[in-house]
């Protein structure tokens, strides 16, 4: 049961804390409006003493055709630097492989959902169109760029929560189709997306980002917290862990006396044995066998029954529910690897315990007592 709880509670927070890192693709997420000068602010959070590394990743206003997606323009090198996006958001390729696609210019990555709905194939052209007013001329200035399509992910994280309809292109690929400053009909958002130096405060740089003048700072270790903060799951894991603690008890004690037990209807025996040359330990030894094979057996039951049960009721889950960009995988918690330790070492300190009265036995007055 123990096994069940952890194991399937442990993939839940997983999976939750997945999906908090596909929404944000970094460690911290500053974003802003329309920044007037995105090289300046660049440089201002790469100046600062706990970031690593900043990628940008910006939205680009434009009319695709087929219809209808909306595109996204990143530098390769710098975001997968940066979103480190796992194996599941990529079919047929990797990180690699997509950063490369990405950085040849007039190749774009599309989204599974867009590929499907307009019914695309690998090497499709697209069209994206973007318009530019000129209040000055009181006219407008059409853009149009030609992109063959070179990939398909299920998404990339830090982009655009869920399965949406996207298309991902370099800013050398897309830049021609950015709105200028000045256009106020056209005021898309440009996210920074930054890596944090190991050990570093997060909070600092939450608060330089905000006075530098984003409109939002987003943490993924905060915001991470606050999506694990369940009360009822909490409640329930501490409840499980608590009763998990009293059974081993149980189990220790309940073994404790069952081998006391059998010692009381097997003095003679051990007597016998250790008569015959053994030492009180080696005589010992094979009470505590008798409890690691006992020991052995309950916990290959216990551990293949709960690992085995969870791992079908997620699989259920999945197949049922799944539908967003990152999977329910079955995972491992600490709390199993720990159960795995403790189990089997309360059991087996019960066996030493109980063994100790065999090692230090009265031979003589055992064998006397019984031959009357």
């Amino acid at each position: 049961f123990g096994m069940f709880v952890f194991s399937f509670y442990g993939s839940q927070q997983a999976y939750s804390g997945r999906n908090v890192w596909d929404g944000l693709g970094a460690d911290v997420v500053a974003t802003w409006s329309a920044p007037s000068n995105e090289t300046m602010t660049l440089t201002n959070l790469t100046a600062l003493p706990e970031i690593e590394r900043v990628a940008r990743v910006a939205q680009i206003g434009a009319e695709i055709r087929p219809c209808c997606a909306s595109a996204i323009a990143l530098d390769p090198t710098e975001y997968f630097s940066v979103a480190h996006p796992e194996w599941f958001y990529f079919e047929g390729t990797g990180p690699e492989q997509s950063a490369s696609i990405l950085a040849t210019p007039g190749n774009v990555l599309v989204t599974r959902s867009y590929f499907d709905q307009a019914f695309l194939e690998i090497g499709d052209r697209l069209i994206l169109t973007s318009w530019a007013y000129d209040e000055v001329n009181q006219s407008g200035t059409e853009t149009l760029v030609n992109v063959t399509v070179a990939g398909v992910v299920k998404g990339l994280p830090g982009t655009g929560y869920g399965p949406q309809s996207l298309v991902f292109g370099s800013f050398e690929t897309l830049e021609m189709l950015r709105p200028p400053a000045a256009d106020p009909f056209r005021i898309l958002n440009t996210r920074f997306l930054m890596a944090l130096r190991p050990g570093e405060d997060w909070t600092a740089v939450k608060n330089a980002v905000l006075a530098m003048g984003a409109t939002h700072g987003d943490v993924f270790q905060e915001q991470k917290v606050l999506a694990l903060e369940n009360p009822f799951q909490r409640a329930f894991i501490g409840f499980i862990s608590m009763e998990i603690a009293f059974i081993l008890v149980i189990l220790t004690a309940g073994l404790g006396l069952i081998l006391v037990a059998a010692t009381l209807e097997r003095d003679v025996e051990f007597a016998a044995i250790t008569a015959r040359g053994s030492s009180g330990w080696q005589t010992a030894s094979l009470l505590v066998g008798e409890a690691f094979s006992i020991m052995l057996i309950g916990l290959l039951v216990g551990a293949g029954v709960g690992l085995g049960s969870a791992f079908a009721t997620l699989s259920l889950i999945s197949s049922l529910g799944s539908t967003g960009v990152v999977p329910l995988l079955f995972e491992l918690s600490p709390q199993v690897f720990l159960l795995l330790a403790v189990a089997p070492a309360t059991m087996l300190l019960a066996a030493a315990l109980v063994s100790w009265r065999i090692a230090r036995m009265n031979v003589a007055r055992v064998l006397k007592l019984r031959g009357g």
